[in-house]
C-alpha cells in the first residue's frame, strides 16, 4: 500500500499534481490532498503516508516546518518539494536536511515522472529494509517465546533487540490457525507448532474468530512472552476438543483416559463404534477440565500411529491408503474424528473381507487345533503362524476375532486347565506338574496360577481335596 499526500495551497496546481501522480509509475493506492501545511500535518498524524509532495510557501504552516515535523514521525515519509524559482535556495537547504527530491514550478511531466521513479526505487529499498528489520525482530521474539531456558547470552541479546519495540503496556497471546481468525494488518504474528499462529495484541478481542481460539491472561513485558504463549497454546488445545474460544481451564485430572492399546484392540475386533464413544467421552472430559488436553491428545496420536503401523504390518505395505496427520494438524476435533472414522471403516472392512475368506478361517481353525495338541511344548505365536503359513500380524488379529482372546491368554488358559487336572487327579509334585502343563518353570507357574486362581497350586490342591472329600 502506497499513500501519497499532496500539500499545496493553490487548488489548480494541487489537482494537477494529483493527476500526474496517478499517471506516473509510482503505483500509488491512495492520493490525499491538503490545502495548507497544518491540514497536511493533521493527516500525517492520523495515518501512515509513504510520500509527501509539498510546496514551500503555504498558509498556517509552511513546507519547511511541515517537513521538520514529519521527521519526528515513527515512519517519516519520503519528501518531494515543488518550489517556485524564488524559493530555490530553500529547496537546496531542505535537500541537505534529508528531503529526497525537488522540482521547480511549473512542473514538467518528464521531470515529475523521473522524480516519481526515483521515489519508487527508494520506497522499494525502504520497504525491503523494513521487512528485514521486522523479520529479525520476529525471529528474536520467536526464540524468546519457545526457549525460555536458552543460553543466557543469546537470550539477553534477543531481549535487547526486541524490548524497545515490544508492547509498553499489557498484552495477550492468542493461538489459532490463520484461516480461523481475522487479525489487524500490523499484528505481531509468530509461527507456532503444527501450523498454529501466535498473535500478540494489547487485547485479545482484536483477533476476530470464535472457533478453536485460545487466549492467554494479560501480561506485561517481553519477559512474560513464554508464559503467555504456554497459556494460549494450552487453551487452544482445550478449545480444539470443544470447538470454542477461551482461556486455559485448570485440569483436575480426575478422569482416567482410555489406553491406546485398548482402543486399537477394539478396532482390530471391528468394534470401532465403541472407540468413537470412548473418544467423544474423553473430549467431553477435556472440556469439563477433568482431563488434560495434552494427555488425551497423546492417547489419540498413539492410537492413530498404532493403527497405521498395524495396517502396514498386516498387509506388508509401505504406505497406507489414507494419510493420517498429526492430531493437532486438523482444524478441529470434528475434522479429526471424521478422518479417523474413514480410517477405521477402511481398516475393519479390509479385515472383515480377509477373515470372511474360507482359507483364512480354516487356517485359524488349524492353528487352534495345533495349539490344543501342542500346548505342553514350548510353542509361541511365531511358530504357530508359521505352521499355518499366515502373516504374523494378520494371524494375531484373526486369532483374537475367532477366539475372543489373544494368543498368550488362550495358551495360558489351556496350560492352567491342564495343571488343575493334574493337581486334582495325580499326586505329582508342583514342579513336575509345571513342566507337564507346559510352563517354563515352577516359579513362573506358581505366579501365573495364583494370579488366575487366587491361591497357590498347593493350596488349591488342598482346598479341592477338602471339597471332594
Amino acid at each position: 500500500m502506497i499513500t501519497v499526500l499532496v500539500a499545496e495551497d493553490e487548488k489548480l496546481i494541487r489537482k494537477g499534481i494529483v493527476a500526474m501522480v496517478g499517471r506516473s509509475g509510482l503505483n500509488a493506492d491512495t492520493v490525499l490532498e491538503a490545502r495548507d501545511g497544518l491540514e497536511a500535518w493533521e493527516i500525517l498524524e492520523q495515518q501512515p503516508v509513504e510520500v509527501l509532495i509539498t510546496d514551500i510557501r503555504m498558509p498556517q504552516l509552511d513546507g519547511i516546518a511541515l517537513v521538520e515535523r514529519s521527521r519526528q514521525l515513527p515512519n517519516p515519509p519520503l519528501v518531494l518539494v515543488i518550489s517556485g524559482y524564488d524559493d530555490f535556495s530553500y529547496a537546496v537547504s531542505m535537500l541537505r536536511s534529508g528531503v529526497q527530491d525537488y522540482l521547480l514550478k511549473p512542473v514538467e511531466t518528464d521531470k515529475f515522472n523521473a522524480a516519481m521513479d526515483r521515489l519508487s526505487a527508494l520506497l522499494a529499498q525502504r520497504q525491503s529494509q523494513q521487512r528485514s528489520r521486522r523479520e529479525y525482530f520476529l525471529l528474536h521474539l520467536s526464540y524468546l517465546m519457545e526457549h525460555p531456558d536458552a543460553d543466557p547470552v543469546r537470550r539477553d541479546t534477543a531481549l535487547q533487540e526486541v524490548e524497545e519495540q515490544f508492547f509498553h503496556g499489557s498484552f495477550q497471546a492468542v493461538c489459532a490457525r490463520k484461516e480461523a481468525v481475522q487479525a489487524p494488518q500490523d499484528t505481531l504474528a509468530l509461527k507456532g507448532p503444527a501450523g498454529i499462529w501466535v498473535y500478540l495484541v494489547p487485547q485479545a478481542e482484536q483477533i476476530l474468530g470464535e472457533r478453536v481460539v485460545g487466549e492467554s491472561d494479560c501480561h506485561q513485558g517481553v519477559q512474560a512472552l513464554h508464559q503467555a504463549y504456554q497459556e494460549a497454546y494450552t487453551a487452544w488445545k482445550q478449545c480444539f476438543f470443544t470447538g470454542g474460544r477461551g482461556r486455559k481451564i485448570p485440569a483436575s485430572n480426575t478422569a482416567v483416559p482410555p489406553k491406546a492399546e485398548h482402543l486399537l484392540d477394539l478396532i482390530r475386533l471391528s468394534r470401532w463404534q465403541e472407540v468413537l464413544k470412548l473418544l467423544e467421552q474423553g473430549a467431553c472430559q477435556v472440556g469439563r477440565g477433568e482431563l488434560e488436553a495434552e494427555t488425551f491428545g497423546k492417547v489419540c496420536q498413539a492410537m492413530a500411529e498404532g493403527l497405521a503401523e498395524t495396517y502396514r504390518e498386516l498387509y506388508e505395505a509401505d504406505e497406507t491408503p489414507l494419510q493420517f496427520q498429526n492430531l493437532w494438524c486438523y482444524p478441529c476435533w470434528d475434522s479429526y474424528l471424521q478422518k479417523l472414522t474413514q480410517w477405521m471403516e477402511l481398516f475393519c472392512q479390509r479385515l472383515d473381507q480377509e477373515f470372511a475368506d474360507y482359507e483364512s478361517k480354516q487356517k485359524i481353525w488349524d492353528a487352534v487345533e495345533y495349539i490344543r495338541k501342542n500346548f505342553r511344548a514350548p510353542i509361541n505365536m511365531a511358530m504357530v503362524s508359521n505352521h499355518v503359513s499366515m502373516n504374523y500380524s494378520l494371524f494375531s488379529v484373526f486369532f483374537k476375532q475367532y477366539t475372543g482372546t489373544n494368543f498368550v491368554s488362550f495358551l495360558q488358559t489351556l496350560r492352567l486347565e491342564e495343571a488343575q487336572r493334574l493337581l486334582r487327579e495325580t499326586d505329582l509334585r508342583v514342579s513336575e506338574i509345571s513342566a507337564r502343563a507346559g510352563f517354563s518353570g515352577e516359579k513362573h507357574f506358581s505366579k501365573v496360577f495364583k494370579a488366575a486362581m487366587g491361591v497357590s497350586p498347593s493350596d488349591w490342591r488342598r482346598l479341592n481335596y477338602m471339597k471332594e472329600g
